[in-house]
């Protein structure tokens, strides 16, 4: 950071200043062009003029430039650069008291003439400095020419590169809705038109991305949108025939440098006056509010900014799944790094930086960096926006803090993470001060706020650990988040600016929280996530405001070496070992995580039991975990991560059993003994009576299957009854309890999380041939198909049919949109029904007490228990909402291969071998509602000689749905076997011509029963492409039950 010598530069630029043209006292040379600039502090080089005249490189700073002296005013996350950077022409200016705007006003001499560049300040700066000038007789210059650009000699050109069209499945929304909603804000607001000016709001509104700035995928570029029309005014070489298309009719694309005289021309032709308006945003430039008349504008907020800074669910589901993208490059780079430094090799924080971009551009949807990477060792650290510079940068040491803040632009979302690490031994206060600084991360990130409040309120929420300790920092606590465009973005923010004040926090923003700590020389601590504010339930409602609260979506090991235990509150403590549980279910889930990360099980582990009761945590970790297979370092994670709650004081005394037990005295099998699958010694000898982790007591059987048997069990801590799931020893299946777990922390309000069987908690028992991992689940009643049971003609009314399907949607729609989980095996024994008398399982658990179980001794001394059926007391109401349980086959992530669902639900792209999707779900519920409504399956595999084949399967659904789309079969070499290139059929079963889908349905008549068939028929599309997703198929008219519903 050696300063630059700036002497010639300001003396030229003094020349043009007293040339009688200009005549000027003073020159303000803000951060370049202000309508890009504002708000994500980052510049293309051809406007970074107050880098080049002062050598000050940092984002942030005013330069003022008088006849003779020369100041810099920058804020404080620059004040050590800064003085690092300054030549000897240059006095920096705290930016404290005064502001450089202050400055002008008070210090210099009357009737001064200060020039400015209009294009590159803000309309409402100037006016608010014009009226602090006017008491000294001094006045603004508005100059027809940038002076710095006449002095700088080899100045870069502008980039003209190509734009190109962000597709609504990443936008969410199409840029004739984004305007039709800007023109209805003009109509409320009676305005004739709006420029948007600002870079980033331009690309939104007509979702388009450019690379004009280093960083940022925007490009030069501005709009006007009228009531009737929309004109966008650009570089016409960049754009290209497919952004014409994707543009349509709807805008009008004009030269770039036509911008100014258009506006001029459209000023006269729709008369702009003080009764007709035009609406300009509160960042243009003072050169657009001249051109159209001072006078004839009215300077607010964009609602553009406004539309923008709230995220459609497309945009939330994208910063979710790019942040955990983001996260397996993150914990790839840290657990390399750490293995460089342990041996001993040289890296500097410019090679270092590197490789964390490469680690990036292997991701999929990668697009550049989203700010340059600052990778910061020891005293570096403190330099809040420090940027290492090749060949004079440090170099990263081991025994040092490293502080590394990054991120990267996805087509889905823009990330921004800061970790701080120390790869040796901390000092204690390295260690107390991380502490806190982790304090205040915990204070936002769990903060409960009602609607209305202000990122401004909740700044101190942040720094009040800080502040117990006399320590702070020099900057906001948080700052909005582009999707795919800027990664600072407004007008939401988290900080002591007064501005935040105006904008309250809204459910779908997305800011940072990033508190820190900087003790300049020695070292810089800053923890940032990236946090989605959303609407949360809260047990009263108090003004009837309705509450907000924070997700967090950056996936990344915060480091617990420099984190002193005994300073957190035990739920501080139980927060860090959720957040790593939670990275580890996300990241460790990832596509492309590979072994290299295993180390990072010494920064993700949590802290044990022990260390939650005691307050303590090793000072050190020296040793790296090293094992021989991903799953053998998942299964010790897990481990880790599993932490059973602390035991409370008073728990209830587990029942005496003393009743005679039946024992069965029998050869034949009963129960699990009948599966196919079933081996002694497999399933885990669980007893009626015992106690299971030192916690519930099993009271009852519930039932039994290929992988585990089912418990109804009294917890004895909490005085309830719960169902727990004990999965035998080799068939045991991690992913339904990762997705479970998945589930279980993931916050959401959609009313399909509740419809969705959620696991609290899960703990291991060991047995002798190994490990049994179980579930613990609040008890349901019965299945859907049991419950069909109870009627009459043992089938459910359309209507209750119609809400099953309904309650069922709303569940995949939440895994679907906002879980990224495919559940993969609906059927009707996995949907269950709830209940909300708690009484009537403690009353089934009682029956144990007086009327003991059936039951067979093995020859190996197991029991075998014969499950019990609930019974259920008359005139029983308390029927809770349908639950989606079993997730022992659920895939996370968008698209997969392999086989899956029974064969009788299985869909089509499954069959044909292709890769499959959510929508395969769509069609497994479609056979999973019908079997629940009519006496038969809708499909058959086996035909007479009753061996299964699936080509007699594919014979039927070729009868009752119509030949599959020849495109399906095309992209399927495997459809070959039953059809011909052509897409005829030649399977070894002939199509059954009396076999229909009107004759399939035997219990309706007439419109009703069109009605079913047609949304069946919706469901069962062969091709998944053409079948509706949850959400499409929640607004079909079927499924509309008007007050019923309610």
């Amino acid at each position: 950071m050696a300063p630059v010598d700036t002497t010639q530069r300001l003396k030229a630029l003094r020349k043009l200043m007293v040339d009688p043209e200009c005549n000027l006292s003073a020159l303000v040379i803000p951060t370049d062009d202000q309508r890009k600039c504002m708000l994500f502090e980052s510049t293309e080089g051809c406007d970074e003029r107050r880098a080049y005249i002062s050598g000050f490189t940092g984002s942030a700073g005013c330069a003022v430039v008088t006849l003779k002296d020369a100041f810099l005013f920058t804020d404080g996350r620059y004040h050590l650069q800064a003085s690092q950077q300054l030549d000897q022409n240059w006095t920096l200016m705290k930016q404290d008291v005064p502001t450089w705007q202050e400055f002008l006003s008070k210090n210099l001499e009357n009737k001064s003439r200060i020039g400015i560049d209009p294009t590159t300040f803000i309309a409402s700066d100037a006016d608010s400095l014009q009226t602090s000038l006017q008491p000294k007789d001094s006045v603004l210059v508005s100059l027809n020419t940038n002076l710095v650009d006449r002095v700088w000699p080899d100045r870069p050109s502008r980039p003209a590169n190509e734009v190109f069209h962000l597709d609504q499945k990443y936008s969410g929304q199409s840029h004739q809705d984004k305007i039709a909603a800007v023109r209805q804000e003009l109509k409320e607001k009676n305005f004739k038109a709006i420029v948007v000016s600002m870079l980033d709001e331009v690309a939104w509104i007509l979702n388009l991305r450019g690379s004009d700035i280093d960083f940022n995928p925007v490009f030069f570029a501005y709009v006007i949108v009228t009531d009737d029309r929309a004109i966008l005014f650009v570089n016409p070489a960049q754009v290209n025939g497919a952004v014409r298309n994707a543009l349509g009719d709807d805008i009008d694309i004009q030269p770039y440098d036509e911008f100014f005289p258009y506006l001029k021309g459209l000023s006269v032709e729709l008369g702009f006056s003080n009764e007709n308006r035009v609406l300009l945003s509160d960042k243009t430039s003072l050169a657009v509010a001249e051109t159209v008349g001072r006078d004839n504008a009215t300077i607010l907020r964009s609602p553009v900014a406004d539309f923008k800074s709230i995220k459609n669910p497309t945009e939330i589901q994208g910063f979710r799944d790019s942040h955990t993208r983001d996260g397996s490059a993150l914990v790839r780079y840290f657990a390399w790094l750490d293995e460089q430094l342990q041996n001993q090799v040289d890296l500097d924080e410019c090679q270092a930086a590197d490789q964390l971009e490469e680690y990036r551009k292997a991701l999929d949807d990668f697009k550049g960096l989203s700010f340059p990477t600052i990778s910061s060792s020891g005293p570096n650290g403190a330099i809040i926006h420090y940027q290492p510079e090749r060949d004079s940068c440090r170099k990263v040491d081991r025994n040092e803090i490293y502080l590394c803040d990054s991120g990267a632009q996805f087509l889905n979302g823009t990330t921004d993470t800061t970790r701080t690490w120390h790869f040796g031994t901390p000092k204690p206060e390295e260690r107390r001060a991380f502490t806190r600084v982790l304090q205040g991360h915990i204070a936002i990130d769990t903060a409960i706020i009602p609607n209305g409040t202000s990122g401004y309120i909740i700044d101190s929420f942040a720094r009040r650990p800080l502040w117990q300790d006399g320590l702070d920092y020099r900057h906001g606590t948080g700052h909005g988040v582009g999707h795919f465009l800027n990664v600072h973005e407004g007008p939401q923010g988290i900080g002591m600016r007064i501005a935040y004040n105006s904008t309250p926090l809204k459910a779908g923003m997305t800011v940072s929280n990033e508190p820190g700590y900087y003790k300049d020389g020695e070292f810089g601590i800053r923890i940032e996530n990236v946090v989605i504010v959303r609407n949360v339930e809260t047990p009263h409602n108090f003004g009837n405001k309705g509450y907000l609260g924070f997700e967090h979506v950056t996936m990344c090991p915060i480091d617990k070496n420099l984190v002193d235990a005994k300073l957190l509150a035990t739920w501080e403590l139980e927060w860090l070992n959720e957040y790593h549980a939670e990275v580890q279910r996300e990241v460790f889930a990832f596509d492309n995580i590979g072994t290299d990360s295993f180390r990072v099980a010494k920064y993700a582990g949590g802290f044990t039991a022990k260390v939650r009761l005691l307050g303590l945590v090793s000072p050190g970790h020296s040793s790296i975990l090293r094992f021989t297979s991903l799953g053998l370092f998942l299964r010790t994670l897990r481990s880790a991560l599993w932490l059973p709650r602390m035991r409370p004081w008073r728990t209830v005394k587990p029942y005496v059993f003393t009743e005679p037990v039946p024992i069965i005295d029998s050869v034949e099998p009963m129960e699990e003994e009948r599966m196919t699958t079933y081996k002694m010694g497999l399933y885990y000898p669980v007893r009626i009576g015992e106690v299971l982790n030192q916690r519930y007591q099993v009271m009852q059987k519930m039932g039994f299957g290929a992988n585990s048997t089912v418990w109804l069990c009294h917890d004895l801590w909490n005085d309830r009854c719960v169902t727990i799931k004990v999965n035998v020893h080799y068939r045991v299946k991690f992913r339904e309890i990762e997705v479970l777990q998945l589930l279980a922390a993931h916050k959401s309000s959609h009313e399909g999380k509740s419809h969705i069987k959620t696991m609290p908690e899960a703990f291991t028992l060991h047995s002798s041939i190994g490990e049994h991992h179980c579930t613990v689940h609040k008890p349901l009643l019965l299945s859907i198909l049991d419950f069909r049971t109870l009627f009459p003609d043992r089938q459910l009314n359309i209507l209750l049919v119609r809400l099953a399907v309904s309650q069922m949607l709303k569940a995949l729609d939440y895994l679907h949109s906002e879980v990224g989980v495919i559940h993969a095996d609906i059927q009707g024994h996995n949907m269950m029904l709830d209940c909300s008398d708690e009484n009537v399982f403690r009353a089934w658990a009682d029956t144990e007490k007086t009327d003991p179980t059936l039951r067979k001794i093995t020859s190996n001394g197991d029991v075998i228990y014969q499950s019990r059926s609930i019974a259920l007391p008359p005139g029983f109401k308390a029927w809770g909402y349908l639950l989606l349980s079993d997730f022992g086959e659920a895939r996370v992530g968008p698209q997969h291969e392999g086989v899956i669902q029974p064969d009788l639900y299985r869909a089509p792209e499954v069959m044909f071998g292709l890769k499959w999707d959510s929508k395969a779900d769509i069609w497994n519920l479609a056979l999973a509602a019908w079997d629940i409504c009519e006496s038969n399956r809708l499909f058959s595999n086996k035909p007479e000689n009753g061996v299964e084949d699936v080509a007699y399967q594919l014979a039927q659904m070729i009868a009752i749905l119509g030949p599959p789309p020849l495109k399906l079969l095309q992209r399927s070499p495997q459809s070959l076997t039953w059809w011909d290139e052509s897409g005829n059929w030649r399977g070894a079963f002939n199509i059954p011509s009396e076999l229909t889908f009107q004759s399939s349905e035997t219990r309706l008549e007439g419109e009703p029963k069109q009605d079913m068939l047609r949304f069946f028929k919706r469901m069962l599309a062969w091709d998944p492409e053409d079948r509706p997703s949850a959400k499409e198929l929640l607004k079909d008219p079927w499924l509309d039950f008007g007050d019923r519903n309610s």
